[in-house]
């Protein structure tokens, strides 16, 4: 049931008109016709205040733990720094849930992620001399430019053109390797 519904139902039963409710709540009598009639929903912080007038819980009002986490964490976002947010080592899903990543780095670090699980799977079913081999053809890799991970932006197709042409004439030309 939405908190609106219940905002109204506690309310009622408390006997308390929206005007009555509002004033106890510091707020508009507008915000609780709003938020009864569910043209607007109440933030966390909001529904707090609601519910201690009401004198009930916020899970009274419909509120699940999981939600007031979530509103936590994105408080956390506004009260501390980004160090202080990567010291919490979230991972990705958590980060798009609590809305500090955007969709698109969300897809990316999720893509990232699976790469990565993908990778390791594969390099844990070789055994000793294939794990080995795995390593040196993946330091191998790491010497190519455009296999490069770019610390700031992607390159643009000139700069690709020229790091693949730079990397046709390096020392370390891989087409002379029979493994590869």
């Amino acid at each position: 049931m939405p908190s609106g519904v219940k905002i109204k139902e506690y309310r009622l039963k408390k006997n308390l008109t929206q005007k009555e409710l509002a004033a106890k709540c510091g707020m508009y009598e507008s915000q609780i016709r709003k938020y009864e009639l569910g043209t607007a929903n109440p933030k966390i912080e909001t529904l707090k205040k609601i519910a201690n007038a009401l004198e009930i819980t916020v899970n009274q009002l419909g509120v699940s733990d999981s939600e007031q986490l979530i509103e936590v964490g994105r408080n956390l976002v506004h009260e501390h720094d980004q160090s202080y947010l990567e010291m919490l080592n979230l991972n990705f899903e958590t980060k798009h849930d609590l809305g500090l990543i955007s969709e698109e780095e969300y897809q990316s670090e999720k893509k990232a992620y699976y790469q990565k699980k993908d990778l390791l799977d594969a390099f844990n079913s070789l055994n000793v001399l294939g794990k080995d081999k795995a390593i040196e053809q993946t330091r191998i890799l790491t010497k190519v430019p455009e296999y490069q991970q770019q610390s700031s932006q992607a390159l643009n197709s000139s700069q690709r053109k020229t790091a693949i042409k730079n990397s046709d004439n390096s020392d370390n030309d891989m087409s002379d390797d029979p493994n590869i």
